[in-house]
């Protein structure tokens, strides 16, 4: 059963997920369609970013510093400069004057925010997380978690939600839907579940309704 902490590694895995996908787009981008349809992604993946990184500055963070003084100098730098990367390629990616990006600079500024990405997570994942579930309780973990999610604006939910499936595998999103279940009363996981249904297609969601009976219609 996955715990609530678990949570973070999730968005983390969609994180990388699409973060491969842009790689990919801006390596194959040859066409002004291309290349809107390339910064209409990476705009939501954008707004994804920004509010998962407020989520752990603003939660995450201070409840480290708090206990281990100066722990945190260097996630905060790599948002700093992940943050330097979206705007690159928000520049890149926004014409100006009739003219296009360059496309080897725009695949280029992908690639570098793949790589950084894939190293930061990195180290959240295998050095933060665990550090949280050594200093925090189960229910502690829990308002954690409440803290984090409640960044997310709830006229985007029905949005993230699928997003969020649709980048992880089989197994990440039982794990996922689990830990929800865990942690919310019955019947906010009972309305989630026709958005669940509409997110995947029926080869997909047959063995998360296997595994979760509540997600059947």
């Amino acid at each position: 059963m996955a715990s609530p902490l678990d949570g973070i590694r999730f968005i983390h895995a969609a994180i990388m997920v699409e973060a491969a996908h842009l790689d990919e787009l801006a390596a194959a981008a040859r066409t002004e369609q291309q290349v809107m349809e390339f910064h209409e992604r990476l705009r939501f993946y954008e707004n994804l970013l920004t509010i998962h990184t407020n989520g752990e500055e603003h939660h995450v963070f201070p409840l480290l510093e708090g206990k281990l003084p100066r722990s945190v100098q260097t996630y905060l730098f790599d948002h700093r400069e992940e943050e330097e990367i979206i705007r690159r390629l928000e520049r890149l990616a926004t014409p100006r004057g009739g003219k296009g990006p360059s496309q080897p600079d725009l695949a280029e500024a992908a690639r570098d925010l793949r790589t950084h990405l894939s190293l930061h997570v990195r180290k959240e994942n295998e050095l933060i997380v665990p550090l949280l579930g050594e200093l925090l309780s189960i229910p502690d973990q829990r308002t954690l978690a409440g803290a984090l999610m409640g960044e997310v604006p709830k006229e985007m939910y029905p949005a993230l939600l699928p997003w969020l499936l649709q980048r992880l595998t089989e197994e990440e999103r039982v794990g996922y839907l689990q830990m929800v279940r865990a942690g919310v009363p019955p019947q906010v996981f009972a309305s989630m579940a026709p958005l669940v249904r509409s997110s995947l297609p029926a080869d997909e969601l047959a063995p998360l309704i296997a595994a979760i009976p509540e997600l059947r219609g």
